[in-house]
């Protein structure tokens, strides 16, 4: 696809393809868990901690393999949520950018993503 130059992390954290990415994993975590925290657990997260790359690495995964097979089937693209992780974030995540990142709850509001980057979707 078309790679926009310039901005470094924050570029790549507002593509498109970044956000879809985040946007099915959101979903695919909302299917099987309760709560964001319950996921976050899932994922080898404790509170107050910063959940490891590689916690991430083996939870996607194992999410999905499982994500493939449900109904309707999600595709989580493990490469590109990780190359997301390691150059935005130094290492791992918490909880606060797990939860911001994944959207919990925001699924159905399409106004939630651009609000923060100030871009608009359209």
């Amino acid at each position: 696809g078309d790679k926009m130059n310039g901005g470094g992390a924050e570029a790549i954290e507002d593509s498109p393809e970044s956000r879809e990415r985040w946007k099915a994993l959101g979903m695919a975590l909302q299917n099987r868990y309760q709560s964001s925290a319950e996921a976050f657990v899932a994922f080898g997260g404790r509170a107050g901690y910063v959940l490891k790359s590689l916690d991430i690495h083996k939870a996607l995964r194992d999410l999905a393999a499982k994500a493939r097979s449900a109904r309707p089937a999600v595709v989580i693209d493990v490469h590109g949520l990780m190359s997301d992780i390691e150059s935005r974030y130094d290492g791992g995540m918490t909880f606060t950018q797990f939860v911001e990142k994944v959207a919990w709850h925001q699924q159905d509001e399409p106004s939630a993503s651009g609000e923060r980057s100030g871009l608009s979707t359209l």
